[in-house]
């Protein structure tokens, strides 16, 4: 484990090393990508405290929200082999909104080389003023924070390090409403008059009252906005912290819809395939500029009872993803 340990940790400033280097060079080059300081940050700001309740054996410890969905059992077995039923909150995930292509804080300010075409994009040449759209782009990293630290373990994951998951560089129906109607047709049925009037009970309920938001209702995204149409742009005209939010939130369910992402509630063993949004497993904390590092939030939950000062004058967030994590801890392997 020590041994480990020391290799993570080495990994880790080389990748620091390398990260600052990038930024150097963007200084430089006159870029207006910054870095996020991730690795500097990650145990002065990160919530912890936001890892309760701890549930063991259907009891809860400590304090803290629970998804009505999770699993109370008392025992558990994974492929035949007995273990004990573990539940808490997990960081799993960092995704960043940026207004340059390719640029992402999450590495050091560095810009990835792969970012692709970029259809429609200005570029972050406009500015945002009044009622004027511009794009912002989104990146998902995987960040099982737990497993890189040795700290959790018997749960399934995507992945057991920092990884580029997902870009919205790569898709042109993130620039294109019609073309995301016609890829996503189900777009019709909830990016019209009458979803919207649905999603006000959601936007009272979750995002001003603070309550777990409802799994069926996926296609809202509280007081932020609604889901539909997955694509990236926002108006000068609302909250920018909340308008970033509601980006993070369309790629969360851009990726249950590309079946890149399941359900982490219920299943001890597996992360079944969830093609909609299961809200009520994530939470999201505001993690830079100004972290929100004493607590985190529900998706669509209004910055008005979190910080809208938080990325109210930048250009680029970064947010980290808590997911509810029903576990098998198997003391035999």
């Amino acid at each position: 484990m020590i041994k480990r340990f020391l290799v993570c940790a080495g990994t880790s400033l080389m990748l620091l090393g390398a990260m600052n280097a990038s930024a150097d060079e963007a200084a430089v080059s006159g870029s207006t990508c910054r870095s996020a300081s991730v690795f500097e940050r990650m145990f002065t700001q990160i919530c912890w405290s936001c890892m309760t309740p701890i549930r063991l054996t259907g009891v809860d410890f400590f304090g803290g929200d629970v998804p009505s969905r999770a699993s109370k059992d008392y025992f558990c077995h994974c492929n035949n082999k007995p273990g004990l039923p573990f539940s808490t909150w997990m960081p799993r995930e960092l995704i960043e909104v940026v207004k340059e292509p390719g640029c992402s804080p999450t590495l050091g300010g560095t810009k990835l080389p792969f970012a692709g075409n970029d259809w429609g994009n200005d570029n972050g040449a406009a500015g945002m003023t009044g009622n004027d759209r511009e794009y912002r782009n989104v990146h998902k990293f995987a960040f099982p924070i737990g497993e890189m630290l040795n700290m959790v373990g018997g749960c399934p994951i995507q992945a057991n390090e920092l990884d580029l998951l997902n870009m919205t560089e790569w898709y042109p129906t993130w620039r294109d409403d019609l073309m995301a109607a016609i890829v996503f047709p189900e777009t019709i049925i909830f990016a019209n008059p009458a979803a919207l009037a649905a999603c006000a009970a959601d936007s009272a309920m979750t995002g001003f009252a603070g309550n777990e938001p409802s799994r069926n209702m996926y296609f809202c995204a509280g007081a932020w906005g609604t889901v539909y149409p997955m694509v990236g742009g926002i108006s000068g005209a609302n909250g920018k912290v909340d308008q970033h939010g509601l980006l993070a939130t369309r790629m969360m369910a851009l990726s249950h819809r590309l079946m890149t992402a399941g359900s982490s509630i219920g299943d001890r063993c597996s992360r079944p395939l969830a093609l909609t949004l299961p809200r009520d497993q994530y939470k999201l904390q505001h993690f830079w500029p100004e972290a929100q590092s004493g607590d985190n939030h529900y998706i669509g939950e209004s910055s008005f009872r979190w910080g809208p000062h938080r990325g109210s004058f930048v250009n680029d967030t970064l947010k980290i993803v808590w997911r509810w994590e029903d576990c098998c801890l198997r003391p035999v392997q």
